[in-house]
């Protein structure tokens, strides 16, 4: 049986290190990244026998610094196995296709353009920010879902989960006929729907009017704070209005100030009504400027040019704020008053923004009303800052009548599945979040699982229960190679994931393989590395073959350690925005220690959040180590600012930071550089590893 061990099992001795025999052990590792891992092992004495990898620039990288290595470009699905040996074999092991509409916190966005400044909306409605953004190749058959009136197709791998319940027809012995029940909610993988579910849209279930303010530049030493009356119901008109057919101009006056000019159109027909509502809330007066059967009216004001710019800009970019959606429901229904006035349509809604169609389709649905989506294929000709643009034409329809096939129960909004399809594919680049805390986000609307790397509900899965997944992969390849030993690095939320299913699952696989497997989360600060970063490392041994986890070093080295006499090189930068709110911070603080106003500002609803969320704005102290490295050290949620330089980190640093060597060369883009660095094995925690292992191979 596999066994944890304690993190505070004492007393340790770390066993006696071995000089590695003439014979070097051999490793085969998948998903090999930029090296570190490999380089590690090979410090320690272990020869590389293969490295697997499908980035190209991680290619690019192994190959340029050791061209002796077989480095193997492609995906490990397609690698066979079969008739290699290798003393060792090692790798980590980690989903929508791109196009896909995820629900942040800032509205709609396409998966691939998600980023860590982000915040996802959960199955349990909050918003929670992304720990974890997934990519990776998939060949095979994707699952194309159409579902009853959300207008485009969810396309996504086999194994995703989504939050679903069935409609199942039952006899009802009382009356001698057949009936229909609903199945409790549940967590349904993606090839297991069909016809007969209903997938869940969390309905909005917030009463409550936003509450924020502005700061307004009087003159060069003053500053008023202004705050609208969000309990005028005429601004929620405005508002909704504004959504339909408003817009701000982004002029200067002469002396370069801005005009903050805010601008609606009115048609002629309902003018009366419309503007009285409008200029309840807006000085407007008219413009002189004539469109068909409308009229330009305006006005310039700093606080409501602000307000309205959360709205959007121009057509495409339109969108409806959060805290409209968290509104009472007599508001709302204001702002979609507003919103139909300006359309001037009773019984659908049309536009060229996803954004707006999907924010109302949540709006009707918060007041207990089903809508239809519905998709031109025809694509209109927009002209979009000066450029011809092709755009899609979304169309809401059904917002004045009863419900359809939709079915309200326990605060969600159930969508009938209409049809599965089968989409074969190879190479298709698919993505996937963790997400804090629900471990859920909304694609096109839906609730969806952090995808498993392979099924979590049953218990007692088997190898081939995991086929379809970068796991399953590693563990093909322990199969194939039958190696003495193997070691497979994981991020610490592996443990909780599922309440430990989904460790069991992989423990519970790999053991039928025939080995003996222990577990230990490490934090590789403990092993030469300035950087706190937790994994868990799962080794397997054949039986006869004893291994014992390194011991910690005695010293914790930092930043200062860490950066000594750095050669320069490349390195993101801030924008003048926040590089005046990262100046601020002191040396091993975060956003708290800000003033509040810029709290409130740079946060934005985060802010109001529970939980720390100290990696944001975070700037690292010289005396102290930094924290965990990502794919980029510039992005909101996981700051990474230089201890007295207002500025990311740059490449080299990076580099530092994660133990490669000064003439280790990266191969790509800056992105890709510090997507490489931050996705690698630190090489001082890997040489512990490799010095464990071959102690464990030559005592056995």
């Amino acid at each position: 049986m596999y066994r944890q061990l304690s993190l505070f099992e004492l007393p340790y001795t770390e066993p006696n290190v071995q000089e590695p025999s003439a014979a070097t052990a051999t490793v085969i590792e998948l998903f090999a990244g930029a090296g570190g891992l490999a380089l590690g092992l090979e410090k320690a004495g272990l020869g590389a026998k293969a490295l697997i990898e499908i980035d190209k620039d991680a290619v690019a990288t192994l190959r340029h610094n050791r061209p002796e290595w077989n480095v193997i470009h492609g995906d490990v699905s397609k690698v066979s196995f079969q008739g290699m040996t290798a003393d060792i074999v090692t790798g980590g092991f980690p989903c929508f296709v791109s196009g896909t509409q995820v629900l942040t916190d800032s509205g709609y966005k396409e998966i691939e353009s998600v980023d860590f400044e982000d915040l996802l909306l959960t199955h349990t409605g909050t918003f929670r920010p992304i720990v974890n953004i997934q990519r990776k190749n998939f060949s095979g058959n994707l699952y194309r879902l159409k579902v009853m009136y959300l207008g485009e197709e969810i396309t996504c791998t086999p194994e995703h989960p989504f939050f679903a319940l069935e409609r199942k027809r039952v006899w009802n012995n009382s009356v001698r006929r057949y009936g229909f029940i609903l199945s409790n909610p549940a967590w349904v993988n993606a090839d297991q729907l069909t016809q007969h579910h209903y997938v869940g849209i969390k309905v909005n279930e917030e009463s409550v009017l936003p509450c924020f303010s502005f700061l307004l530049k009087q003159n060069s030493d003053t500053a008023i704070e202004v705050s609208p009356d969000f309990g005028d119901k005429n601004l929620w008109f405005l508002m909704g209005y504004f959504l339909g057919d408003g817009w701000i101009e982004d002029t200067l006056k002469p002396d370069g100030r801005p005009t903050y000019k805010i601008r609606f159109a009115v048609a002629d027909k309902n003018r009366e009504v419309v503007l009285g509502k409008l200029q309840a809330v807006l000085p407007l007066t008219s413009k002189q400027c004539r469109t068909g059967a409308s009229e330009k009216f305006g006005c310039s004001s700093a606080m409501w040019y602000h307000l309205l710019k959360s709205f959007g800009k121009y057509a495409q970019g339109k969108k409806i704020p959060e805290w409209v959606q968290n509104a009472p429901k007599e508001y709302i229904e204001e702002f979609l008053d507003g919103f139909i006035a300006a359309d001037g349509c009773t019984n659908s809604i049309t536009s060229v923004s996803y954004n707006v169609i999907a924010g109302l389709q949540r709006l009707f649905l918060k007041l207990g009303k089903s809508t239809h989506i519905i998709i031109s294929h025809q694509p209109v000709e927009k002209i979009i800052e000066g450029r011809l643009v092709k755009t899609k034409t979304y169309m809401l329809r059904g917002f004045n009548s009863g419900n359809h096939a939709v079915i309200f129960k326990d605060g969600y909004a159930w969508f009938k599945i209409k049809r599965v399809n089968l989409l074969p594919v190879e190479n298709q680049e698919v993505f996937n979040f963790e997400v804090a805390d629900d471990n859920s986000y909304c694609v096109q609307q839906v609730v969806v699982h952090n995808c498993q790397s392979f099924s979590y509900a049953g218990k007692g899965l088997g190898f081939e229960d995991t086929r379809g997944t970068l796991f399953y992969e590693f563990a093909r390849c322990i199969k194939e190679v039958q190696p003495k030993l193997f070691l497979a690095e994981n991020v610490k939320g592996l443990i909780s994931h599922q309440k430990s299913q989904t460790l069991k699952t992989v423990l519970s696989v790999l053991e039928s393989l025939g080995y003996n497997i222990q577990y230990r989360l490490l934090n590789a600060v403990n092993y030469d590395v300035p950087q706190k970063r937790e994994r868990i490392i799962i080794v397997g041994t054949r039986p006869g073959i004893r291994f014992q986890y390194p011991a910690p070093s005695p010293k914790i080295l930092t930043l200062r350690d860490a950066l000594k006499d750095v050669p320069p090189s490349e390195g993101m930068k801030y924008s003048p925005k926040r590089s005046a709110v990262l100046a601020l911070v002191p040396p091993g603080g975060c956003w708290r220690d800000l003033p509040e106003e810029i709290q409130k500002s740079f946060m934005m609803k985060s802010y109001y959040l529970t939980g720390g969320r100290t990696g944001m704005a975070r700037r690292i102290s010289w005396d102290e180590p930094s924290l965990t490295l990502t794919t980029s050290p510039s992005q909101k949620q996981t700051e990474r600012c230089h201890p007295e330089e207002t500025r990311p980190f740059t490449v080299r640093e990076y580099a530092r930071i994660q133990t490669f060597p000064d003439d280790w060369e990266f191969i790509g883009g800056m992105g890709s550089k510090y997507k490489q660095i931050g996705n690698a094995v630190p090489v001082s925690f890997a040489y512990h590893l490799g010095r464990a292992i071959v102690n464990a191979l030559l005592s056995s």
